[in-house]
């Protein structure tokens, strides 16, 4: 029961709850729930069974499977459903037990639960789609829809497969419509409609596949009327009647007939059941009225007059009105409505003679209509009795006794025959009887036709053949009269004792000639498939053995199941057929391997077959070492990028892969990167000092110490006598080291000219590395190489400071040197390694104005800055980047591998040869490197390293000179600084 159905019974309930006129279904209706209940119930117990036990892929199917069991109980648990089962059990109709909650609460829980890719649920549709079993595919992406919604991919691959699914079964269902094969068409439209498919483009196969599902409806539609199960075919019609309309299917003349018989007998039919039950609403009624007479009557008590005239004639108009329906009741009931119908009339008339005379005349005339009412009464009582016992004869189905029947009736009963009611059983038993014959007579005929074939040893059709006619044989006596039915089973007793014993002899001639047949194939197996006696050799036992194999399937599976053969015939039969199959793969999977590796399609390819190739049996045990340790490798394009394009580096696989444009630099500041330039922000001998020149008049005119600079610290402030005072660092008087100390400068002994800020506080200010440091700017807006860059070709600072400044700089990057784009700039890394050989990590804050220091570092870095000044950081990583991301893209591209006897390339393809070079795994490093170049004059590969047994082989499809000179061009980049060998990946070095 579907879903639909379960629906429609649940309304029926409701519906009877609701009208009591409806009670007389209760018990049909009980029955039905109570089935429902208990089969809900027991696929609920399995599944919950099956999760506990761990089987909880295994489980989530048979629940979901359709209809699903938790959507059937949301059914079933309708609202009034205590209500139902009260009624039920004080009635004594079947009841069920209620639904168990806590399997419920098991089932919706493991539902609900969250499911990611490890769930089994994905390893089952993983397999199937390797199995190629796309029905268990799309069962398991249902069932991860109904668990994961969130999972896009599983619902687009459902809504794919099941649209291949349904174009699939289009497919099958216009071959079907066409053969006119009316099973499956109706099999295949169940399943489209479960899909909920649209039939769209296909209209016209749509009709015509509901035509053919109309027509073998129609033949249904026979055998329920029939079988007078006549609900059961009203509702068969509305669906046809529905599907008539909605699809607009026009049919014949004679279907459109048997169509409008049907629904006029469904109609008769519901009509006879409508009178029937208000028969026996009227039935009942006069009973009542019997009983509230009988009461009265024992009360012995005097009545009025007007009581019992009024009890009579209700007795009466009720009375009249059961025998309309011309009927007989039973005789004790019309035995017990006679004696007080009499009783009352005698009351009424013996009250009546004690009134006035007046009433006289009345009472009179009321007792001849009563005489003349009793008269016909009784005539009618007898006719009604023969015509139900006619009736009872016919539902009864007993056609020798209604016969025997009739005649007494016209031998003893002429007078009666013209009663309505009498005629009209008598029309009916007499059509009922010719009916019952001719069914008796086509079982008889059938029977006959049976014994005669078993009599002639079963030739003439096959044993399906004689299966489906003793079945229709079984339909004809089960149609059959009880009356006629012992013949007819007389027969078919005989035929079935025929039908045993050529069944045994034919299964035992079978299994005999099974037994010689795979005897022989035994032999065969036994004396060619073994791994140790050779390729060869095992195709040939194949070979005799493939074409033993349809013989031997046809004894082994016969369509008739009491045709096979014997048990262990069976198991040997299962045994050398595995056996088969377990050789015939490895073969078939030899010759997969080795077809693959004669043209293998990719590099994902190329590697699966080698792993296959490692664990086949046919594989020469050297080669399999060889591929094994190719496969340990794991070669990988990925793998060529790094090693060729990448430097090593991880970060710059990345940003080839993905193809990112190049960073200048990250854009916010970080915490870390704050903390490691606030340092600068805070110093004070960078924002603090003020540059003073002064010429000290006190001393001679050649002193080389007269006029020279000293640097105030804040500001300088007039002291009580008018002179100029601060806190001054003079190199002069402190040569190692800053040493404040508050001086005077008294107009006589000293002019100052105040100088500004220095060259470096601006150099500081122009980088934007003051904004940074002091916290007013948050953001970066230059990139380091380019800040780099600018120091390294400033003229107009100390070389000490701007070493400063660059070991800040580099402490700086090392927060987020990706970001910064430092990876792209390989010449950073000797300059880096420069600056610590000439100790510049050694300079302090102010060490550019102490003379001592001065003299310490001026040197060294003028000789760093002159190496410098010359190397473009920022062109470098433009150019750079650009290179391995065209190189990149342009890609390698797998063309063959090399042989592992001789080591030279195979399965290449021309490609590989017009261009020239064959890149792959170097046979001493285990690295990628260029391996062949081709030889134009020998038309023969030149081996340049040599390679891994197996390598895999590559082709670079750019010119790469060419590549270096176009996007060093595209950059005005120096042709010199862009073929430096100390930095160009390692594809372009070969």
């Amino acid at each position: 029961m579907d879903t639909a159905e379960t629906r429609r019974l649940v309304q029926q309930i409701e519906s009877t709850l609701r009208d009591p006129r409806r009670q007389f279904q209760e018990p049909k209706l009980a029955r039905e729930y109570t089935e429902a209940c208990r089969a809900v119930n027991l696929r609920l117990e399995q599944s919950v069974s099956l999760i506990r036990g761990g089987k909880i892929v295994a489980g989530l199917h048979l629940a979901e499977a359709a209809p699903a069991v938790l959507d059937l109980i949301a059914v079933l648990g309708f609202r009034e459903e205590r209500k139902w089962r009260t009624r039920c059990e004080s009635k004594g109709n079947p009841a069920p037990e209620p639904f168990n909650d806590d399997p419920v609460r098991e089932l919706n829980a493991e539902f609900q639960r969250d499911i990611d890719a490890t769930h089994p649920l994905y390893r089952d549709y993983r397999q199937a789609i390797l199995k190629g079993n796309e029905g268990r595919a799309l069962a398991v992406l249902r069932l991860i829809e109904r668990l994961r919604p969130d999972d896009a991919q599983a619902a687009t691959e459902a809504a794919r497969l099941e649209k291949k699914f349904a174009r699939s079964r289009l497919e099958r269902l216009e071959q079907a419509v066409d053969d006119a094969d009316e099973r499956s068409v109706g099999q295949i439209l169940a399943g489209l409609e479960r899909l909920e498919f649209s039939p769209g483009d296909d209209m016209d196969l749509w009709r015509r596949a509901q035509a053919v599902r109309i027509r073998a409806r129609l033949a249904q539609l026979d055998k329920l009327r029939e079988n007078d199960h006549w609900i059961d075919a009203r509702k068969l019609l509305e669906r046809l009647e529905t599907i008539r309309s909605r699809f607009q299917i026009d049919l014949e003349e004679k279907e459109i007939q048997r169509l409008r018989a049907a629904n006029e007998w469904t109609e008769q039919r519901a009509a006879e059941t409508e009178e029937d039950r208000n028969y026996k609403k009227a039935f009942g009624e006069l009973q009542n009225l019997l009983n509230v007479c009988e009461e009265k009557y024992l009360a012995v008590r005097r009545r009025p007059v007007a009581e019992l005239r009024m009890d009579f004639e209700g007795l009466a108009k009720k009375w009249q009105e059961l025998q309309r329906y011309e009927r007989a009741v039973p005789e004790e009931f019309e035995e017990k409505f006679d004696k007080y119908f009499r009783l009352v009339r005698y009351q009424v008339r013996q009250r009546e003679r004690m009134n006035k005379l007046a009433f006289v005349t009345g009472a009179l005339t009321v007792l001849a209509v009563t005489v003349i009412a009793v008269t016909m009464f009784r005539a009618n009582r007898r006719g009604n009795q023969l015509a139900a016992e006619l009736d009872r004869y016919g539902r009864e189905r007993q056609p020798i006794a209604a016969e025997m029947f009739i005649t007494q009736i016209v031998s003893n009963d002429t007078r009666l025959i013209a009663l309505p009611r009498l005629t009209a059983a008598l029309n009916k038993a007499g059509s009922f009887i010719e009916r019952e014959d001719k069914i008796h007579r086509r079982a008889t005929e059938k029977a006959l036709w049976l014994l005669a074939q078993g009599e002639a040893g079963f030739v003439d059709l096959s044993p399906e053949q004689y299966i489906q006619h003793y079945e229709e044989a079984e339909q004809l006596k089960r149609a059959t009269a009880e009356d006629f039915a012992h013949d007819v089973e007389k027969r078919l007793n005989d035929y079935r004792n025929q039908w045993d014993a050529w069944l045994f002899g034919e299964r035992e001639a079978r299994s005999e000639r099974f037994a010689r047949e795979l005897d022989a194939s035994e032999k065969i197996a036994g004396e060619t498939l073994e791994l140790e006696k050779g390729e060869e050799k095992i195709r040939e036992g194949l070979k005799q053995i493939e074409s033993n194999l349809p013989i031997l399937q046809a004894l082994a599976n016969p369509k008739l199941e009491d045709l096979k053969v014997k048990t262990e015939l069976e198991f040997r039969f299962q045994a050398l057929n595995q056996k088969f199959k377990n050789f015939k793969n490895k073969v078939d999977n030899w010759e997969g391997i080795q077809k693959n590796l004669a043209d293998p399609e990719s590099l994902q390819n190329f590697v699966s077959t080698l792993r296959e190739f490692i664990s086949n049996d046919f594989a020469p045990i050297e080669n399999v070492r060889r591929a094994r340790e190719l496969t340990t490798v794991a070669p990988s394009i990925s793998d060529m990028v790094l090693h060729l394009l990448a430097y090593g580096d991880d970060r710059i696989r990345v940003a080839i892969d993905s193809r990112t444009p190049l960073p200048e630099h990250p854009g916010q500041m970080s915490t870390a990167e704050r903390g490691a330039i606030s340092v600068l922000g805070d110093d004070a001998i960078i924002n603090g000092l003020t540059r003073y020149e002064v010429v000290e008049l006190k001393l001679s005119s050649t002193d080389p110490n007269r006029q020279r600079l000293i640097y105030i610290r804040g500001s300088m402030e007039k002291n009580k006598f008018g002179r100029l005072e601060g806190e001054a660092f003079d190199p002069a008087r402190s040569p190692d080291a800053i040493r404040y100390e508050k001086r005077q400068f008294a107009t006589g002994d000293f002019e100052l000219k105040e100088l500004g800020k220095s060259p470096e506080f601006q150099l500081f200010l122009d980088t934007g590395l003051k904004a940074l440091s002091s916290g007013t700017e948050s953001s970066y807006s230059v990139g380091m190489l380019e800040l780099l860059d600018k120091l390294h070709r400033d003229k107009t600072t100390s070389p000490i400071f701007r070493g400063f400044l660059l070991v800040k700089l580099l402490e700086l990057s090392e927060v987020r040197p990706t970001m910064w784009s430092l990876q792209w700039a390989p010449a950073l890394k000797p300059l880096r390694k420069r600056l610590r050989e000439l100790e510049a990590m050694e300079i302090r804050s102010g060490d550019w104005i102490i003379p001592d220091r001065i003299r310490k570092f001026t040197s060294p870095m003028q000789t760093y800055f002159a190496e410098a000044e010359k190397v473009q950081l920022k062109r470098q990583s433009e150019f750079l980047h650009r290179l391995a991301s065209r190189a990149g893209g342009d890609g390698f591209k797998f063309v063959g591998y090399v042989e592992p006897e001789a080591k030279v390339p195979t399965a290449v393809t021309d490609t590989a040869q017009n261009l020239g070079e064959l890149w792959g795994w170097s046979g001493e490093t285990k690295r990628p490197a260029l391996l062949f170049r081709y030889n134009v004059e020998t038309e023969d590969y030149q081996t340049l390293k040599p390679p891994m047994p197996f390598s895999p082989l590559f082709v670079f499809p750019s010119d790469r000179e060419k590549m270096i000179r176009s996007v060093a061009g595209s950059i005005n980049f120096d042709l010199a600084s862009a073929t430096n060998r100390a930095y160009l990946p390692k594809l372009f070095l070969e």
